[in-house]
């Protein structure tokens, strides 16, 4: 029945344009439920519900697309089927077995798909505003691919959670703490060949970039 739909080439071409986003923009934790087993002399199982907390990204994907028949069909098919279900302006995804919640909606010709029920609801209504700069923005739209992180905002965000507390992440954080912003930017195919540029902004003080550099792999290492 799925695979049914996929047949109108054309209507996919209108649903799925080529162009998308993801943004990760922070960690969240979740206690979920999960069966484990229990063995006796006889090694006879017993089932045992258990919780255990778990750390997520929150993440927002937007893809360039156009509502059309195809969708609705996607959609009407999704509710039938019990794993979609509709709140008001936006839809849930409930898989099962899955750690989290997915909400999609449609909004200015662009499918929005977020593990955050704040951000769909803020999209829904109009009232979601990105943090980004002017020149992201720039960077982000004159180039086919490109990737932005900020390593010291991966570090505070891990920093709020339990795995703020590893000991075996202390390293890493620190290292993320050290470095600048980071930019990746894939170039297009010229002769056959494809390549890309990333670089980083070096904190003030450091006079030297390459030594600056192999402290930090040096402490990723460790």
């Amino acid at each position: 029945e799925f695979l049914s739909f996929l047949l109108d080439e054309e209507a996919i071409a209108k649903m799925v344009k080529g162009d998308a986003m993801v943004l990760f923009n922070g960690l969240f934790q979740q206690e979920t439920t999960y069966t484990d087993y229990t063995f006796d002399d006889d090694f006879k199982s017993t089932e045992v519900k258990k919780t255990k907390t778990e750390t997520l990204p929150h993440f927002l994907m937007m893809v360039s697309s156009e509502e059309n028949n195809l969708v609705r069909k996607l959609v009407n098919y999704g509710v039938q089927k019990s794993v979609v279900k509709l709140q008001g302006a936006y839809y849930e995804i409930e898989i099962p077995k899955s750690p989290m919640r997915l909400f999609f909606t449609y909004k200015d010709d662009i499918f929005f798909l977020t593990n955050s029920i704040e951000s769909i609801q803020q999209i829904s209504n109009g009232s979601f505003k990105a943090n980004i700069s002017k020149q992201e923005k720039k960077f982000l739209g004159n180039h086919n691919f490109t990737m932005y992180i900020n390593p010291k905002n991966i570090s505070g965000e891990i920093a709020k959670t339990d795995l703020g507390a590893t000991e075996s992440l202390a390293d890493m954080m620190n290292v993320f703490n050290k470095m600048g912003p980071v930019r990746v930017k894939v170039n297009p195919v010229k002769n056959n060949i494809s390549s890309a540029d990333m670089w980083m902004e070096v904190p003030a003080g450091n006079t030297n970039s390459l030594t600056f550099f192999f402290d930090l792999f040096e402490g990723l290492i460790k």
